[in-house]
């Protein structure tokens, strides 16, 4: 059986990229942030992952998408699909 695992240095990069971008101030007007459609469910999963990641967990891209659908439910996002991409 195949099973996807994200690499603690994969995550570790992820998080890492995602302060830097919170905190870039873009001077450029071409160049936004754009708010995310569900930036409630990532917030609360970035912290899940946090939490995992320092207790040494593995953690798939499975275990991530079922996650990311459960955590909606919770906040009852209805139109969260948990697609890849």
């Amino acid at each position: 059986m195949f099973r996807e695992q994200l690499l603690p240095t994969t995550l570790n990069d992820i998080l890492s990229s995602k302060r830097v971008i919170e905190e870039t101030d873009c001077k450029d007007k071409r160049k936004r942030m754009r708010k995310l459609k569900f930036d409630e469910i990532e917030e609360v999963l970035v912290r899940c992952l946090s939490h995992a990641r320092s207790q040494n967990v593995p953690i798939s891209a499975l275990i991530l998408k079922e996650k990311a659908v459960e955590i909606a439910e919770e906040l009852n996002i209805e139109d969260f699909s948990g697609r890849n991409g």
